[in-house]
């Protein structure tokens, strides 16, 4: 069946602050992944990585299983690109030009397929056609129109199989 990405997940920016706030130094510093973070299907930690103060930060946005991540406001070649977080991140949040997904069900066949998806050469074409340049260097990611988008919903069993299947052939490349 066909759905719109808003009928599976929930949309949200990741955590904004001020630059003050990185000054303030606590016990437990907490990780902000940007967009420079995110390659293709995975993410990367960095030497320079922002840290803020948990003080700051709430904890419902620690990015947490099955979550997707990809970034909303950056250069037009990295619109589509996009990771899936496999384990809970108890210290680690999205930055605020970072768009979180989460998925309505937590079922992780359900978000590798969304995420297999998403990565699809159709799906990036369709993103990079509902980006806005912003300022001279910085193009927006429509979240409206991201979150309208219709996605292929095949079976469970068939999403297994579907994932088994770009498993195997990204191994091989």
């Amino acid at each position: 069946m066909w759905c719109r990405l808003k009928d599976i997940f929930i949309d949200r920016a990741g955590l904004s602050y001020k630059k003050d706030n990185l000054l303030h130094k606590s016990d437990k510093m907490i990780r902000v992944l940007r967009g420079g973070n995110i390659i293709d299907g995975s993410y990367v930690i960095k030497d320079d990585d922002v840290m803020i103060s948990s003080d700051f930060v709430d904890e419902k946005q620690f990015l947490r299983r099955n979550q997707i991540i990809t970034p909303a406001v950056t250069s037009i070649e990295k619109i589509g690109k996009l990771s899936r977080i496999d384990i809970d991140q108890l210290n680690t949040v999205a930055g605020g030009f970072v768009l979180v997904l989460t998925p309505f069900v937590d079922y992780d066949e359900l978000s590798v397929f969304i995420s297999n998806f998403l990565q699809s050469p159709y799906a990036v074409k369709y993103m990079r056609t509902i980006t806005k340049k912003s300022g001279q260097a910085f193009y927006n990611l429509s979240r409206p129109l991201l979150m309208n988008m219709l996605i292929p919903l095949p079976s469970s069993n068939n999403q297994i199989e579907i994932n088994k299947q770009l498993s195997l052939f990204t191994q091989l490349l």
